[in-house]
């Protein structure tokens, strides 16, 4: 049997915290992964 999980990260934190800057610096830096982002906002 394969194993076909996938390492997962979840960024949260509170307003100004710098959530945008961390993921645009890995935006920038892909190096051949794939990205998902989704917004969830209550």
């Amino acid at each position: 049997m394969s194993d076909t999980r996938r390492p997962v990260t979840v960024l949260s934190g509170f307003p100004g915290a710098g959530k945008n800057m961390l993921l645009n610096g890995v935006l920038n830096n892909l190096e051949g992964r794939c990205i998902t982002v989704r917004r969830a906002a209550t």
